[in-house]
């Protein structure tokens, strides 16, 4: 059962199966992996070899953890975050700001609006009414 507004997605999903960018990128990871794999290896030790690809593996999801992060937060400049991890995250500079980045505060434009009317100024006293709404001391009370 999924939800149509949430873009076909289910509620509670613990992965975001409907983000693009989290495909993409697994994509990529795949390809990184098929393409050591296949790659010319002069090691005659199984473990070793192993131990290479788990090495690997390993620095290849490092290298993406600020998208990996972003996408599991399902941030809302995955997109920049990708392209800056991509494209500079071979500079440690580059990898620290597509980091800081998948860390910051997700916008979510469904987040309730601040309630109207807003705030009251000190001038406000106990009992004044503004548009229909009383002000108690604290907040505002709609009149009955």
């Amino acid at each position: 059962m999924s939800d149509s507004s949430s873009g076909g997605q289910q509620q509670g999903s613990r992965f975001a199966t409907g983000n693009k960018w989290v495909w993409v990128l697994a994509g990529v990871v795949v390809l990184a992996v098929v393409a050591l794999t296949l790659a010319p290896r002069y090691i005659d030790d199984f473990g070793t070899t192993v131990w290479a690809y788990l090495i690997w593996a390993v620095l290849i999801a490092g290298y993406f953890l600020p998208t990996i992060i972003a996408g599991r937060r399902k941030h809302h400049n995955l997109g920049a975050i990708i392209a800056v991890n991509l494209l500079l995250g071979w500079t440690l500079l580059g990898w620290l700001i597509a980091l800081i980045w998948s860390l910051t505060a997700v916008r979510n434009p469904y987040a309730p609006q601040p309630a109207y009317p807003p705030p009251p100024p000190v001038q406000y006293q106990v009992g004044d009414i503004v548009n229909g709404h009383r002000f108690n001391g604290q907040t505002w009370q709609p009149l009955p």
